[in-house]
């Protein structure tokens, strides 16, 4: 009887383990989901995919490039896009190395927190709200806290609010590389060659050609008629008219002769 009560409890234990599990996994696959909704991700329902939730999430946020400064380390997007798998493989090779495998094992374990870190943080500034270092190392310890954080704000944002191929908006960890894996650039990138980021931007259609205007048609004037005698250059001068002669001037009439009568001559009479 003490078997079966053991047996018992230790499935009941089990079956709340198993649900708190589901759980978990539940609440971070919709809040990725929720995310690539807003960054109007073409495949948001990748979100509830283990280790394809990682590599959608990856690419919504950095957008389509081909590398991605990782702490100052032009890493290939593509092994951030696969980092679940990458993790995954060099857990199991470690354990299988004697002696050391288990300090192998912890080394792997540090460097997959700071690359989710990395990560956690810049899904965080796409949303507009940025988180410092020390709640990103907490969150991604205890993951839980990192889902109900982008859960939280991913559903404040409207779907499609953000376009995940054309955000203008560069990342502040992808603005200049340097940083401590600087040195893993080599001299062909990186620091070195003063590499930065740049965000993809809108295609810009190209101007339609412009079509040279047609020539304007030239008609000749008609030449002048040339006057008998003179060139076309020496118009002839007409003639100024003669003054019209002055009108005589009539005579003046004689005065009438006056009469001068005297008393004598009026006597006669």
């Amino acid at each position: 009887m003490e078997d079966m009560a053991v047996l018992a409890a230790l499935g009941g234990f089990l079956m709340v383990l198993f649900l708190i599990l589901i759980a978990l996994y539940l609440v971070d696959a919709i809040a990725r989901y929720k995310y690539l909704k807003v960054r109007n991700y073409p495949n948001p329902w990748m979100g509830f995919i283990p280790i394809a939730n990682v590599y959608a999430c990856v690419e919504a946020t950095y957008g389509p490039v081909n590398y991605i400064n990782l702490y100052g380390w032009r890493a290939p997007a593509v092994l951030l896009k696969l980092w679940g798998i990458v993790t995954y493989v060099l857990t199991v090779v470690c354990n299988q190395i004697p002696y050391v495998g288990g300090f192998l094992s912890l080394v792997v374990t540090i460097i997959n927190i700071a690359v989710l870190v990395q990560i956690f943080r810049d899904m965080m500034e796409r949303l507009d709200d940025p988180q410092t270092v020390g709640f990103a190392v907490l969150a991604n310890i205890i993951s839980i806290i990192a889902s109900i954080k982008l859960l939280t704000t991913a559903g404040n944002r409207a779907p499609g609010s953000q376009d995940w191929q054309t955000d203008p908006r560069v990342l502040e960890s992808q603005k200049v590389i340097d940083g401590p894996l600087s040195f893993m650039n080599g001299s062909n990138g990186g620091a070195q060659a003063g590499y930065t980021y740049t965000a993809p931007q809108n295609p810009v259609a190209p101007e339609a050609p412009v079509e040279p205007a047609a020539p304007a048609e030239f008609t000749p004037a008609a030449p002048e008629t040339p006057v008998q005698g003179f060139t076309a250059d020496e118009a002839p001068v007409a003639p100024e008219a003669p003054e019209a002669p002055e009108a005589p001037v009539a005579p003046e009439a004689p005065a009438a002769p006056e009469l001068n009568f005297t008393t004598d001559d009026t006597n006669q009479q």
